[in-house]
């Protein structure tokens, strides 16, 4: 009995340790998922500046080549105009590729920061999945384990019962045992010369009777 005692205990703080665990687990599940909604968040912010700086670059690319049109049309317009005109033509070439490059190369940080960011959310969504398994797992954890305190509590209860009518059963027959011992020395008494009556058969019986009423109960 002391075994098995140790071994529930045992098993008790085992599950214990286990539920303590699958609640840090949950505990941790907020945390991810609130670092999920940052990135979602950060992602829709992404998502509307890549739109904003998609449609600038759009615009001013527009701007720009029909400014180039327009001094393209300038330079057909007479030769004495030719060289200024093409070295403003250059000029603003040059500051459209390099504005356009730096779209670009800005546009590309977004893709990839946007790509990172996408990323980190699936790993999110994946450590999420695995924490909701392990609630699952405490849950059936939680039942099994108040399946186990209600069996072992019952069992307790009886074995206590079971040796509690042994120790009463015990005690009565040790007291039967004291009034027959009494009974047979008092019956070596010389009870005449006293004035006294040795204990008759239906004395002792009273001993008996109240040993069957608790057997009985």
């Amino acid at each position: 009995q002391a075994a098995d005692m140790d071994s529930e205990k045992h098993e008790s703080e085992t599950a214990k340790e286990l539920v303590n665990a699958l609640k840090s687990e949950l505990q941790r599940s907020k945390e991810l998922q609130e670092e999920i909604d940052i990135k979602e968040t950060r992602i829709s912010s992404l998502e509307s500046e890549i739109r904003d700086m998609t449609s600038t670059f759009d615009r001013e690319k527009s701007d720009l080549q029909r400014e180039l049109s327009m001094k393209s049309q300038l330079y057909e317009n007479g030769l004495t105009m030719m060289h200024e005109m093409q070295q403003s033509h250059n000029e603003a070439q040059e500051i459209l590729f390099q504005r356009i490059k730096f779209l670009e190369d800005q546009l590309e940080k977004v893709r990839t920061e946007l790509y990172k960011a996408k990323q980190e959310a699936q790993e999110m969504l994946l450590y999420k999945a695995e924490v909701n398994d392990l609630n699952e797992a405490l849950e059936e954890l939680e039942n099994e384990m108040q399946t186990a305190v209600t069996v072992a509590l019952d069992k307790a209860y009886d074995m206590f019962g079971k040796e509690k009518k042994q120790l009463v059963e015990k005690i009565q027959n040790l007291e039967c045992e004291r009034q027959e011992m009494i009974s047979s020395h008092v019956s070596e008494l010389p009870f005449a010369r006293q004035g006294a009556q040795p204990p008759t058969k239906a004395s002792r019986l009273v001993c008996y009777r109240e040993s069957k009423k608790t057997t009985w109960s």
